[in-house]
């Protein structure tokens, strides 16, 4: 990947409906580039879906990564079955023993149900829970409207789109036997309001001889620096191997991430971390080179409204 395709991605985790077209002119290439582009990021397996979803946001949900030592011997078609739970949305398996599962939850009940869950594996040794902030998102929230106002026809599109985000409006239209004006109308008013979030499914380690290297990374520092500074620190610093980063909440820990293209270049990016600020320290170390998503939550609620 180079930086148009991080540009691309980063776009598409955003706004994943957006117009070939659009994105083009928006990065000043041709729209052949950028269909060629998203193309092999599909072919790749770097996106894996395109997904449209209701934001955690308008539900009061969070989500958390939860660390996994799993036990030796353990394939990862064996570990699918931790994704069948409705508060597990993805899974992350490393080449040692050892991984990680995200959460996503409405009460401090419903995370203690997903952690039982992956506990109670033959294939797990422990499971420990790190609630995180996303980044801050382009959004503004100022003109969210609440679940309730949603209609009937609203929940239908969101289940026609639960196979593929980027279904055409025709196809949605016959899906859910409404005009295409209405469905166009329909997912302006949701986008408008932040009734949805229109997004990627990546792994960013599918490109040939590439991994992903995850840091939980502790400093007084995190507490006092806004989030962007970080990012502008961690981008500066390591460039293309820099991927996100997430705080932990209501603690100063990051985890960050990191796509490399060698074992060997894990060291020095340790080290790298170590020097940036005084009195900081790496707590944790994962190398997850398969990712897999999961349905969780949000695909029963729209199930359910519309049972």
């Amino acid at each position: 990947m180079d930086a148009l395709d991080r540009l691309i991605l980063n776009e598409l985790s955003y706004q994943c409906r957006v117009s070939f077209s659009k994105l083009a002119e928006k990065f000043d290439v041709s729209l052949t580039t950028i269909k060629n582009r998203i193309e092999a990021l599909v072919e790749e397996g770097v996106i894996l879906r395109f997904v449209v979803q209701l934001p955690l946001e308008i539900l009061h949900a969070s989500f958390a990564v939860v660390a996994l030592d799993i036990k030796p011997n353990t394939m990862p078609e064996d570990l699918t079955s931790l994704g069948t739970h409705r508060f597990i949305m993805a899974l992350g398996v490393g080449y040692e023993p050892q991984g990680f599962a995200v959460a996503v939850y409405r009460t401090n009940d419903e995370l203690s149900q997903a952690i039982d869950h992956l506990q109670s594996s033959k294939y797990v040794e422990s499971a420990q829970a790190f609630p995180v902030v996303g980044p801050p998102m382009p959004i503004d929230r100022s003109v969210s409207k609440g679940i309730d106002a949603l209609k009937k026809i609203d929940w239908k599109i969101l289940k026609s789109l639960r196979s593929d985000g980027r279904k055409t409006l025709s196809d949605i239209a016959l899906d859910v036997s409404a005009s295409v004006p209405t469905v166009r109308k329909r997912l302006a008013f949701m986008r408008e309001y932040n009734l949805i979030h229109e997004t990627i499914q990546i792994n960013p380690a599918a490109t040939e001889r590439r991994f992903v290297v995850m840091f939980v990374m502790r400093s007084p520092v995190f507490v006092e620096m806004d989030y962007f500074e970080l990012e502008k620190v961690f981008r500066e610093r390591f460039g293309e191997n820099y991927w996100i980063s997430f705080r932990m909440a209501n603690s100063p820990e990051l985890m960050l991430t990191f796509v490399v293209d060698s074992s060997k270049q894990v060291v020095p990016l340790r080290s790298g971390l170590l020097s940036l600020f005084e009195g900081t320290e790496i707590a944790g170390q994962m190398i997850i080179p398969e990712w897999m998503y999961f349905p969780d939550f949000r695909d029963d609620l729209i199930d359910e409204r519309l049972s």
